[in-house]
């Protein structure tokens, strides 16, 4: 099962997953995160492992974030064109997009072991990040159609979180630990409704037929204790 949570920056994505991974720690599940994964990932990729790290663990690192750009360059349509390349968050995003296309399948793999995949940020994290910053950035290549880069990898072990929390409260809880030093340049209050707007736009996009779970949760109601919706979506988690 691959558990992944989306929302607006500032909705509470990273609080829930502390909360998840502690209601499942004691339910003697497997349990992977996606730091966890991608190494492994990168590990039978290069043949090199990262743990303990070495010169030829960080190359191959580096060589995978490489491979990812060029995946993203060389997708069809482009998830990037040359001159997006000035764009450290735009890039980072499309990375990350890319990435999914290669992870999921390793998650799903028998020999990576019948695991359940906690993932704070996942395909539609990425795409809703890839999408805000081509708005925020002006964009004016082809658009990248997303439910062809979503149908691949939901499928019916896909469950998907939503941590709903109105713009005003999410601009709050950000301000309140600093903006994230990936928008130096860029008001939250520019940054939040182009976010807004591409977790609308991603959300149309959902495919028909991938039997995916789409789970909402209300941040707004939830305050500082996750404990409570952490334990109700490991019940779920373990009923499927």
């Amino acid at each position: 099962m691959i558990v992944e949570f989306f929302g607006l920056p500032g909705a509470g994505k990273t609080s829930l997953e502390s909360a998840l991974l502690e209601a499942l720690a004691p339910r003697g599940l497997s349990i992977v995160s996606r730091d966890e994964a991608v190494s492994e990932l990168i590990d039978a990729w290069s043949g090199i492992r990262r743990d303990p790290p070495s010169l030829l663990s960080r190359g191959s690192s580096a060589f995978y974030r490489w491979r990812l750009v060029r995946d993203a360059l060389t997708a069809r349509p482009p998830l990037l064109d040359l001159s997006a390349l000035r764009h450290p968050h735009l890039v980072r995003a499309a990375r990350r997009v890319a990435e999914n296309a290669r992870l999921y399948p390793w998650l799903r793999k028998p020999a990576s072991g019948n695991r359940i995949a906690i993932l704070c940020e996942g395909i539609i994290q990425h795409l809703i990040a890839y999408t805000a910053w081509r708005e925020l950035l002006g964009a004016r290549d082809a658009t990248p159609d997303l439910g062809a880069l979503l149908r691949p990898l939901l499928q019916s072990d896909s469950m998907l979180v939503h941590v709903d929390l109105p713009v005003a409260d999410a601009q709050q809880r950000l301000l309140a630990r600093g903006a994230p030093p990936l928008w130096p340049n860029t008001p939250i209050e520019q940054v939040e409704a182009a976010f807004l707007a591409a977790t609308d736009a991603v959300m149309q996009a959902l495919p028909d037929g991938s039997q995916h779970k789409l789970i909402h949760i209300d941040a707004a109601t939830v305050g500082r204790d996750w404990r409570r919706p952490a334990e109700a979506l490991a019940q779920t988690i373990c009923e499927d």
